[in-house]
């Protein structure tokens, strides 16, 4: 048994070291998926009167690992290529989509389960126009309409 427990440690440290580039990602995302399950899980029961369902819950979790192995393995593809710093941003940038949708969400939500809470609403309505703009500009992106060849 001695051997089996140090073979499972050795797994899951190597596991661990594994997401050791990606950690700040994995708890921002984390942070954004407990709070979407249970914004989304408490606006479904007062909005809609629909009980937990089981089969949202691992579609969510399904979705968050998704999102986990994309992170991971861009991280990893530039990585590999000795593009360090290109590694960093595009985590970077991909976490902050993925978190830019689950506000977006949580706001939503949110603003359907306090339907008096003008802020909730005026925050979602204020991340569903501009933030998009601010968050691909920062990349030095812009979105085809935006882009100068267009205005012309």
């Amino acid at each position: 048994m001695d051997k089996f427990e140090g073979f499972l440690k050795i797994a899951w440290v190597a596991i661990l070291s594994m997401f050791a580039p990606i950690e700040v990602a994995t708890y921002v995302l984390l942070s954004f998926f407990v709070i979407n399950f249970f914004v989304g899980f408490k606006n479904d029961k007062i909005v809609n009167g629909n009980k937990f369902s089981l089969k949202k819950a691992f579609d969510g979790a399904k979705l968050l690992i998704v999102y986990y192995a994309i992170i991971y393995l861009v991280n990893q593809a530039l990585f590999l290529f000795d593009e360090i710093g290109l590694a960093q941003n595009a985590t970077k940038f991909l976490t902050w989509i993925v978190c830019y949708w689950y506000l977006v969400n949580i706001l939503r939500n949110s603003s359907e389960i306090f339907p008096e809470g003008k802020a909730l609403k005026f925050l979602y309505d204020i991340l569903t126009v501009q933030i998009l703009d601010m968050i691909l500009a920062k990349f030095g992106l812009m979105r085809p309409e935006d882009s100068p060849d267009k205005k012309r």
